[in-house]
């Protein structure tokens, strides 16, 4: 006996996504979230076209791009040098698509070196959707409970689970956590009785016990507790590089382009968000990369970043925003902003499935999030998975729920998932050397490698057939 098809734990983008693909097709699910509520900041908030394809056969998909914003365009740089003199504070004829970014606005001391139209783009998605994670999870949320009401049960934490004939037995405790941030530190407050988006929740909380699932799906992070169940190593390597980030209002006149300021100390990278808003990325110095260069007597200009990583979020704003002018000529004011360090790596399991059991999204593969393709591959993986488990129900189901239905998985699902495994972890090694060359090509460099590099992009990038080539990798569809 069962009391359910499909468990599935964690509530993040690629679980909900995979609750509600299968609620679709009338299988039967239930997704166990340990926090008792939903967090209130998103390091992630990018969505390619792959994902929101995905996001349309959720039915949230026209939601989702009218909530966000179209980054329709990007444009590469050159950020004023320590001196302020890198660059020349114009657009050189020919480095930059019409309409990727305005007279006036690439600041002071800075000049472009290439440029990237979205519009070049294959199907119906030809741009990126800049939009909170914390923001698509409410409206996955909202789906999944119209779908069925009771599917989503927050305070739920999975303590272990049992493989047997007929599926798995999933053993719980009570949760709880309250709001926090990507990466476990607590984030705000969020009013009570209502998400961070002023809906009322639509979840229960629930208490400790148990239920029986012919499959369950590991859908719970990076620090995946199902993955640890199952003892699966997690490889890969952590990366030198840091970053700091902060979202500050949007006084740059850029719009819906993204701009990447490229300058001997390391990269700036700057997204549009909704509500007038603007995500910053810069990287911090230090690591394998080569250091900045000295800066006015004060050594290889770290010392205010070590002194700024306390507790104290004051200090670390004052940092960023020192940083953002020095190496891209615009000011940001705080407003509010919580700057947040975060370190990059790339790690995989061998397989991602085993027997019943099935990790998807950050459980099973983490990429660096320079490049923005984490939240992406994981509604890939819910996608290509709800197909294959309606398929291996399909086969096995007997005559009313919660009957017996015979061995899962039979050797047609063990076979598939096998595939599905292979398939997925191919395209997360891809996403991770992306994300990889992404980050290279923002470390550190002397001034006059930066430029040589540089120019060697621009002219690249400027080709027709090459811009077009990257265009869609870029957006995970080469």
């Amino acid at each position: 006996m069962t009391d359910v098809d499909v468990a599935i734990a964690g509530a993040g983008p690629s679980g909900l996504a995979l609750a509600i693909l299968l609620a679709q097709r009338g299988v039967s699910v239930r997704v166990l979230e340990e926090r008792a509520q939903p967090g209130t900041h998103s390091r992630a908030i990018g969505l390619h076209p792959p994902g929101l394809e995905v996001l349309d056969l959720a039915g949230v998909g026209a939601a989702a791009v009218e909530a966000g914003v179209r980054i329709t365009s990007g444009v590469a740089l050159h950020g004023p040098g320590p001196d302020g003199a890198v660059g020349s504070g114009t657009v050189r004829p020919g480095t930059v698509r019409p309409g990727t970014v305005r007279p006036g606005t690439v600041g002071p001391g800075v000049s472009a070196v290439a440029s990237m139209d979205f519009g070049v783009l294959p199907g119906p998605h030809r741009y990126v959707l800049a939009l909170p994670q914390t923001a698509t999870q409410a409206l996955l949320e909202e789906r999944l409970a119209l779908l069925d009401p009771g599917a989503l049960r927050r305070g739920i934490r999975v303590e272990a689970f049992h493989p047997g004939p007929d599926g798995v037995c999933v053993r719980t405790s009570a949760g709880g956590a309250g709001p926090f941030r990507e990466g476990g530190t607590p984030h705000g407050e969020t009013p009570h009785g209502e998400t961070p988006h002023g809906r009322p929740p639509v979840s229960p909380v629930l208490t400790a016990g148990s239920l029986t699932a012919r499959f369950l799906v590991g859908a719970d992070g990076v620090r995946s507790g199902t993955r640890d169940a199952l003892g699966l190593p997690f490889r890969g390597v952590a990366h030198p590089d840091r970053y700091v980030m902060a979202d500050y209002p949007d006084t740059t006149g850029f719009g819906p382009t993204a701009a990447l300021f490229l300058h001997p100390e390391g990269i700036v990278e700057s997204f549009p968000l909704p509500g007038g808003q603007r995500r910053w990325v810069a990287r911090l110095p230090g690591g394998r990369a080569t250091p900045p260069p000295p800066r006015n007597g004060t050594g290889d200009g770290s010392a205010p970043w070590e002194a700024a990583e306390g507790p104290a979020p004051d200090r670390l704003h004052e940092a960023l925003a020192a940083t953002i002018a020095r190496r891209t000529g615009h000011s940001v004011e705080e407003a509010g902003a919580v700057p947040t360090v975060f370190g990059t790596a790339r790690r995989r399991v061998p397989r991602m499935a085993d027997g019943p059991v099935v990790l998807i999204g950050d459980a099973a593969h983490e990429v660096s999030p320079i490049g923005g393709q984490g939240m992406t591959l994981g509604l890939l993986d819910a996608a290509q998975l709800a197909g294959i488990l309606c398929a291996a129900l399909a086969t096995t189901r007997g005559t009313g729920r919660g009957a017996g239905r015979g061995a899962v998985p039979d050797a047609a699902a063990r076979a598939a998932l096998e595939r599905f495994s292979a398939r997925r972890l191919r395209a997360a090694r891809a996403a991770g050397r992306a994300a990889h060359l992404n980050m290279v090509l923002g470390r550190p460099l002397p001034g006059a490698l930066l430029r040589g590099r540089d120019r060697a992009i621009g002219a690249l990038v400027g080709r027709g057939a090459v811009h077009d080539a990257v265009a869609r990798h870029f957006t995970m569809q080469g």
